[in-house]
């Protein structure tokens, strides 16, 4: 199935990409339909495309040495899922539906020729990893040695920011985080997660209605992660 160009137009990735670039990036594109926990490629696979979410969620993640999984990425609409490099094809990283999603998949040898005549789409596309970069920057400075309570906190008040829906109780994380879940993100157990929830729970920070996680207040998550 062919993408929407008023659905690509839309996209912030592709905000500043001529519409006749947007006309041919369609032409070499297909959407696929993605189930949730469907895997869209593993780590050493070769990649013939390039993949941007247009709908739901995607998770990239890898397994450690002891074979637990670790996710290093929540994505989101419009956000470019693997790297567009010259010389290198094969996956570092794995990727699965988060929940029920819409990838766009464009051929990778077609979008390296299409951003060889638009500099706004090589521009587009390199801000696109510079974000993803500055988010791994901001994974690495949240490693340093905290409490698992802070550290539970430190990503709930991100995904807070991300993906926070305004409520009357507070700031709603409009996904279904699970305890498992936040223990693949931050490298840890479930038992130790929920234990950590609980915390936060007794301390006001956060609510759980629903399979959902509320933030009671931003800034107070934020100064009691960042308080000593």
């Amino acid at each position: 199935m062919k993408p929407d160009i008023g659905e690509l137009q839309e996209l912030m990735l592709f905000q500043t990409v001529r519409e006749d670039t947007l006309e041919q990036l369609r032409e070499i594109s297909k959407v696929l339909l993605m189930n949730k926990t469907e895997l869209l490629f593993s780590e050493k696979a070769k990649l013939a495309h390039a993949y941007v979410v247009l709908s739901g969620n995607m998770t990239v993640f890898r397994y450690t040495e002891f074979g637990q999984k670790r996710v290093i990425y929540l994505l989101s609409k419009g956000d470019l899922i693997n790297e567009i490099v010259d010389d290198h094809d094969i996956a570092s990283i794995n990727c699965e539906a988060f929940e029920k999603s819409r990838v766009l998949a464009v051929q990778r040898e077609g979008l390296l020729q299409l951003m060889q005549s638009d500099f706004a789409l090589t521009s587009c596309l390199m801000n696109a990893m510079a974000r993803k970069i500055r988010r791994l920057y901001w994974q690495i400075k949240n490693t340093i040695p905290l409490k698992m309570e802070k550290k539970v906190a430190a990503k709930l008040w991100k995904l807070c920011k991300d993906h926070g829906v305004e409520t009357e109780g507070g700031i709603r994380i409009d996904l279904d985080i699970t305890a498992g879940y936040l223990a693949d993100m931050l490298g840890s157990s479930r038992e130790t997660v929920s234990r950590a929830l609980t915390e936060l729970e007794n301390l006001e920070l956060i609510l759980r209605q629903n399979r959902r996680i509320i933030v009671v207040d931003r800034s107070r998550l934020a100064g009691y992660f960042k308080s000593l």
